[in-house]
Parts: C-alpha cells; structure tokens; sequence
C-alpha cells in the first residue's frame, strides 16, 4: 500500500545509448553517448562526457566531457567536469575530483582529490590528496610482498 503519491516510471533512452531516470538525470547532454543516469540531477551537465555511469543524487552532477566514469551514492564524483576512468562508491566519494584514474570506497573516501592514480578506502579516507598517491590499507603490504623495482 502507498502512503503518497508515486512518481511517474518515466526512463528515457536515445540512438546513442544513453538512458536517464531521474529529474534532471542527464538534462544537458549533446553529442554524449552510452551514459547512464539514475536519481535526480545524475550527469546533469554532461554534453560530451561518454560510458559513464552515475547512480544517486548528485551522482557525476558536474560533469561535462569525462568519459569511463562510475559514481554509485549521493553525490559521488559531483563536481567531477572532465576527469576520466574514476570509480567512487559511497555517498560523497570523490566529491571534489580533479583528476583521473581514481578509486575511491566508503562515505567521503577522496573527497578533495586533486591527484591521478589514487586509490582509498574507508570512512573519508584521504579527504584531500593534492598530488598522484596511491594509497591502500596497511594490511594489504603485509599480504603483497614488495619487489624493487
């Protein structure tokens, strides 16, 4: 039984691949192609941005050309424009990104990014990293032994 109102199923789809649930789920795009959005505001300004996959609120909101992206949560890579192959899981992962290459995990994780080729995970783990880092947590040295290079 519903207690309110529900929203309308409406999914729209076009010649390019694309597919959008969610008001404002991918309103600006142009010459994209193979993006998914689901939840309001999801891909809202991308134009050219291709293969990308937002999931929640907010998700990829600020996108405009960045290709191969997945945010899953609120607000996951929102103000990401240009950056490509990021994956953020958890809500406000990535939040902030500037860069490329990154894989964020857990509420937070990588918020203020500015780096390439980081990779955390966790409760806010690595809120701001402004340079390339990569970073995962010490229990895994201990299983990868180091090989000098």
């Amino acid at each position: 039984m519903a207690y309110a109102q529900q929203p309308p199923d409406v999914v729209n789809s076009n010649g390019n691949g694309d597919t959008a649930m969610g008001t404002n789920a991918l309103l600006n795009l142009t010459t994209g192609e193979f993006n998914t959005a689901a939840g309001d505001n999801a891909l809202l300004n991308d134009m050219a941005g291709g293969y990308n996959t937002a999931v929640g609120y907010g998700a990829l909101q600020a996108n405009v050309a960045g290709y191969y992206n997945t945010a899953l949560g609120y607000s996951a890579l929102q103000s990401n424009s240009n950056g490509g192959q990021n994956t953020a899981t958890g809500s406000l992962a990535l939040f902030d990104n500037a860069g490329s290459n990154n894989t964020a995990n857990g509420y937070g994780a990588l918020e203020g990014n500015g780096g390439n080729n980081n990779t955390a995970t966790g409760l806010t783990r690595l809120g701001a990293t402004p340079s390339a880092t990569t970073t995962l947590p010490s229990v895994f040295w201990r299983l990868i032994p180091m090989v000098p290079e």
